[in-house]
C-alpha cells in the first residue's frame, strides 16, 4: 500500500516560509539586543546569556538566508 505524501512545497512557498522565519529571528535578535543595551552593567551573567542568544539568532538568520539563496538557485534551475 502506498503512503500518501503531502504535496511538495514550491520554491515560492519555501521562500515565503523562510522569509517569515528570517523575519521572526531578526525580530527576536533585535529584542535581545535592545534588552542587552538596557541591562548595561547590571548583570554580567544575564548579559552573557543574552549575548549568546543573540549570536545564536545571528547564525540562524545566516543559515536561513543561505537556504533562501539555495532555494532561489534551485528554482531558477527548474525553470530551464
Amino acid at each position: 500500500m502506498k503512503s500518501r505524501q503531502p504535496p511538495r512545497e514550491t520554491a515560492d512557498e519555501k521562500d515565503l516560509r523562510l522569509a517569515e522565519q528570517q523575519h521572526r529571528l531578526e525580530e527576536e535578535k533585535n529584542r535581545l539586543e535592545k534588552e542587552l543595551e538596557e541591562l548595561g552593567r547590571t548583570s554580567i551573567i544575564r548579559k552573557a546569556d543574552l549575548q549568546r542568544q543573540t549570536e545564536w539568532h545571528e547564525c540562524q538568520i545566516e543559515a536561513v538566508k543561505r537556504q533562501r539563496q539555495e532555494n532561489k538557485g534551485f528554482a531558477t534551475t527548474l525553470e530551464y
